[in-house]
Parts: structure tokens; sequence; C-alpha cells
């Protein structure tokens, strides 16, 4: 499987098939915004291909100045699931930045799940990505209504995760939405 960024082509190849069906509606950026902050090399879109075919992406947003990542959406492509796909992608992509970023993964806190199918998603997903080396923090952050446990790929300083994260969002959306971001603890 070859990782590689995406060309434009396959930013929007992506956004309009696998993302509108991996991303309920209200989690899915403007097309714009992704080509604007990829274009200014803010927004890495990476693609995990198979003969020419997407088979998973990883899309971060950088922090304006520091080694931080924040990884904005991550799916393997649905005939692909369950075949260890995910777990090779997010170790490549890891790999690929390197050590010395830090990467800031969110994932939906399963103390704030509506039901035991939600609860059960949720652990599954975190632990995904405990499995894949990630660590899972004492941070907790709402962005846009939705709350969320921070895990990352080696220990931090928490206050410097704090700041990093709230940066990341600054640089990410519109100054009248900074609102709907927060750091919970």
């Amino acid at each position: 499987m070859e990782l590689r960024l995406q060309t434009e082509a396959e930013i929007i190849q992506t956004y309009n098939i696998p993302m509108q069906q991996d991303f309920p509606p209200s989690e899915i950026k403007p097309l714009d915004t992704i080509l604007r902050l990829s274009k200014a090399g803010e927004y890495l879109c990476y693609g995990a291909y198979e003969e020419n075919v997407c088979q998973a992406y990883a899309y971060f947003m950088k922090h304006p100045s520091e080694p931080v990542m924040l990884l904005d959406y991550f799916a393997v492509i649905q005939s692909g699931r369950g075949q260890g796909i995910g777990s090779r992608v997010l170790k490549s992509v890891l790999a690929h930045v390197g050590e010395e970023v830090t990467v800031i993964i969110e994932a939906e806190s399963p103390e704030l799940a509506e039901d035991e199918t939600q609860l059960q998603l949720r652990k599954r997903r975190i632990a995904f990505y405990e499995k894949n080396g990630m660590l899972l923090t004492d941070i907790a952050a709402e962005a846009f209504g939705v709350g969320f446990a921070i895990l990352l790929n080696h220990p931090c300083d928490g206050q410097q995760v704090r700041r990093c994260y709230m940066d990341i969002y600054h640089a990410m959306i519109a100054e009248k939405h900074y609102f709907r971001v927060k750091i919970l603890s």
C-alpha cells in the first residue's frame, strides 16, 4: 500500500464520496476550506492507495508554528474495514510525520455516550488508537458540541497540548466560531 499526499483532484474525490459516507454532515468542513488550507500547506491530506484506489485517508491540520498536528479525519473505505488497513495506515502516517511531531487525536468521549451502542463504539475507537501506540491523556475537549478524549503519539506536557489544540482550531476555523471549541480538563 502506498501512502502519499493527495492531489487536489484526489482530495475532491475523497470529499465527494467516502467522506460523505464516513462522517455526519455536521462534522464535514466545506471543501473550499480543506482545499484552501491544503494549498497553503497547513492541512495535510494523506491517502493510502493500492493499485491507485484509495483504501484509507488521514487528514491533519498543522499547528501554525510548532511541530504539532491534529488528526481531523481518518477512515478506511467501507469495503476495506476489519482487515487491518486502519492500523497499517495509522502506523505508516505516524512514521511518515516523524517522532518529533506531536499528533493529537480526538476520540468521542465514552463518558458522554447516549446509549450502550454508542458507548461500545467509542470504547472500540479508543482501544484501536491505544492498540496502535497512541496514549490516552486526561485532557478532555469539546468542539462544536462534541466531547472528546485526547490521545497523543507520545507523552507531552499537558499545558502545551491544551494550548496547541486551541491554536490549531483557531487557525482552522473562523473567529466567530472560537467559542465552540474549548478545553474541559
